[in-house]
């Protein structure tokens, strides 16, 4: 997930972070209980069950991305 402010002193940066997607109500749901909210910060690079060679991929394929530029879309008030 992308963090703007600051974590464990560093900003606006890529973290490792897990989440919940659960089918509910007939549709998918993700749920984040650490963060409280889900957006558009977060992006799956694996699908998995905890397994370390789930996690081991996602790093590895976190590693090779490429920020060309960045926005933000936020709501009209």
């Amino acid at each position: 997930m992308y963090s703007r402010a600051s974590y464990h002193g560093v900003s606006n940066a890529f973290l490792p972070h897990s989440w919940v997607l659960a089918y509910v109500d007939g549709r998918w749901k993700s749920f984040d209980m650490a963060l409280q909210h889900f957006d558009s910060t977060h992006i799956a690079l694996t699908v998995g069950d905890g397994d370390e060679r789930s996690v081991a991929a996602a790093g590895q394929l976190a590693s090779l991305l490429v920020i060309a530029s960045m926005a933000e879309v936020r709501v009209r008030n």
